[in-house]
């Protein structure tokens, strides 16, 4: 396949052949995937979607490696063009250098990835669609040393591609050579390349930027509001209705019955404490929701009503264990419920995680 040289006023050199082009940007952009993908899992808080996106990440990683080994093996028939001319010595062994350690991490992190996968026990799909055998046993002791093999190689990557992007800008800055249309395709001679003026352009880029920003953020506005309104409800109800049915337990310990032969002022004291304590439990059993928290508060009434005008020492103390069932079953259902709301936060949290991501890149893209 021949190349393609470019103006040698630019001194970038010779294009890439068509099917290198292809395979380079394939790269790129499962890369540039790739990296997007790793810095929303690291913001990611609920399980759901912290697996569906750990399942991407690993789908992707085996698409790299795919994409890598397609590329050795058309090293065979399609040729790199040669360096540009005037380029030092240096130079271009530097980017022989960087372009040979990306291949080969490109390769190995992948591989690493995947033998983290096998020592979790875990299996790793192409994008769901198929399976992956595992080829060897990997021992779960290994896991360890294998999570911080594939973190450092990923963070070696990560400086590789910041290197390569940092060539790419000094090629264009200082030695004046867009090496970057070296994996364009060549433009048609005679052909009309903007039909739209630049303006128009930059109008419609803007708003489109401009518009998904707005949507991002009244979605993560809303997002809040019904997390806001959730919680709200939820204290009112379900948390105010454990506070009174703990302050009806201790109103419980403190009621001391008079004896016979207490005063009528003491017996009549006694008397309101106990109609407004009765009052208090059934206004606690109005407000719960939960089947099982109903039923205990339910008893705890019963029994707080079943005890006679004048009860003992005794017969009131009996009442507390109905009261404790009572305030242990709603402590539950209040416990529930916060996992659930830190759920649901975090599933919410997620939601606009996953909503910025793409819109920060197509953002970029028409930026």
């Amino acid at each position: 396949m021949s190349s393609i040289s470019l103006s040698t006023e630019t001194g970038a050199g010779e294009r890439y052949p068509r099917g290198l082009q292809l395979l380079h940007w394939g790269l790129a952009l499962a890369v540039g995937l790739q990296l997007t993908l790793v810095a929303v899992l690291s913001q990611l808080q609920s399980v759901q979607f912290s697996q569906f996106v750990l399942d991407a990440h690993r789908s992707v990683g085996v698409l790299i490696w795919l994409l890598v080994l397609t590329r050795v093996a058309a090293g065979a028939w399609l040729r790199r063009p040669p360096f540009a001319e005037g380029w030092p010595r240096w130079q271009r062994f530097g980017s022989a250098a960087v372009h040979g350690a990306l291949m080969l991490l490109l390769l190995a992190q992948p591989v690493v990835g995947v033998a983290s996968t096998w020592a979790r026990g875990d299996a790793v799909s192409l994008f769901g669609l198929a399976t992956l055998p595992q080829i060897v046993a990997v021992p779960a002791e290994a896991w360890p040393a294998l999570k911080l093999a594939h973190g450092v190689t990923g963070l070696a990557l990560i400086a590789l591609i910041g290197v390569h992007v940092g060539a790419v800008i000094f090629n264009r800055l200082v030695r004046k050579s867009p090496v970057i249309e070296r994996m364009l395709p060549a433009p048609r001679a005679h052909r009309m390349v903007n039909r739209i003026p630049i303006t128009a352009q930059l109008l419609f880029s803007c708003a489109a930027i401009l518009s998904l920003s707005l949507a991002a953020g009244l979605y993560g506005a809303n997002q809040y509001r019904a997390y806001a309104d959730h919680r709200d409800r939820f204290d009112e109800r379900q948390v105010s209705a454990l506070d009174d049915m703990r302050t009806a337990q201790l109103e419980l310990k403190t009621l001391a019955p008079p004896g016979s032969g207490a005063p009528a002022a003491a017996r009549e004291a006694y008397s309101e404490r106990a109609a407004r304590l009765s009052d208090d439990v059934e206004g606690v059993w109005e407000e719960v929701i939960d089947p099982k928290a109903r039923a205990a508060v339910g008893q705890a009434h019963a029994a707080l009503a079943a005890l006679p005008p004048m009860p003992t020492a005794a017969q009131v103390a009996a009442v507390d264990r109905p009261f404790g069932d009572a305030v242990d079953e709603q402590s539950g259902v209040v416990l529930d419920g916060r996992m659930k709301m830190r759920e649901f936060a975090a599933r919410g949290h997620d939601l606009i995680i996953l909503v910025l991501a793409p819109t920060v890149l197509f953002g970029a893209m028409l930026a």
